[in-house]
């Protein structure tokens, strides 16, 4: 019971990392030169831009250039993460119910 319960609190405290993320996109989505981050659940970190986070990170000229958040993906990512974190604390509620 008590794994349960582990498990169900890391993933409720993961998808509120990765809201915290997501707000921190949406919040700089005009900022010149902004890379979007991504929150990754099995290290714990957040990393930039969207490629895969084991390969080197993209580089690119000192010179400003618009941001590379997309709205429409933020906001798939954000009601996915408020999906899992209703099944997490729905999993908490019954077991300890």
């Amino acid at each position: 019971m008590t794994a349960l319960l582990d498990i169900a609190t890391k993933g409720m405290l993961d998808s509120a990392r990765a809201v915290e993320t997501i707000a921190q996109n949406v919040a700089n989505v005009e900022t010149e030169g902004y890379r979007a981050q991504r929150y990754d659940p099995s290290t714990g970190a957040t990393w930039r831009g969207r490629a895969c986070p084991s390969l080197p990170p993209a580089r690119y000229s000192g010179r400003a250039s618009a941001s590379d958040v997309d709205l429409a993906t933020e906001f798939v990512d954000l009601r996915r993460q408020q999906t899992t974190y209703d099944a997490n604390a729905t999993v908490i509620r019954i077991a300890t119910a």
